[in-house]
């Protein structure tokens, strides 16, 4: 593969990663809405489960919301990391010897873990908003809102990929020299 081939490769994956992330971005924003509008029409702005424990003014469930958001958060600043130098060990593996294939295949790893990040991070924002129509916990929205705001702050763009495969390419190295 040729530099120039390369480069068109990286900014195909780019643009289709950056397409799928405002997928997983949209789906929360119009479930959040929807479940917006059917807590103030359908529910009269009441709760679905009025009577849940509560701590102080927050129903148990928020609480649950913001652990798991917590988490998730967490995690999608930790798994990019960890995802790399999996990918990196696991080609080292396949390929003792670099190849001109090495680039596309730790741009898979790379789309890989993109995709699970942004799930996570969704999956998290969907427990909020859909937390939000049980409990009718104002908190539960917020926390769903910081989630997506730490989702569309990650898409993907050329220069932020071109930083993880130059580090995966070294620890590529590394793992080929016995260094990991």
């Amino acid at each position: 593969m040729t530099e120039h081939e390369a480069d068109d490769f990286l900014q195909k994956c780019v643009r289709q990663q950056r397409v799928i992330a405002l997928a997983l971005l949209g789906g929360p924003i119009i479930i959040g809405i929807l479940f917006v509008a059917l807590h103030f029409t359908a529910f009269e702005g009441k709760p679905v489960a009025p009577d849940l424990p509560r701590i102080g003014a927050n129903s148990v469930l928020t609480f649950v919301a913001s652990f798991v958001a917590v988490g998730a958060v967490v995690v999608s600043f930790i798994l990019p990391n960890i995802h790399r130098r999996q990918t990196a060990t696991n080609l080292a593996r396949r390929s003792p010897a670099p190849s001109p294939a090495d680039g596309p295949a730790l741009l898979v790893g790379w789309q890989t873990g993109n995709l699970v990040r942004m799930a996570m991070l969704e999956g998290a924002a969907v427990l909020g908003i859909v937390l939000f129509l049980v409990t009718g916990d104002f908190t539960c929205i917020a926390i769903a809102a910081i989630l997506l705001a730490v989702q569309a702050a990650g898409l993907p763009s050329e220069p932020s990929v071109r930083g993880w495969l130059s580090q995966a390419q070294e620890e590529l190295e590394h793992a080929r020299n016995g260094s990991v």
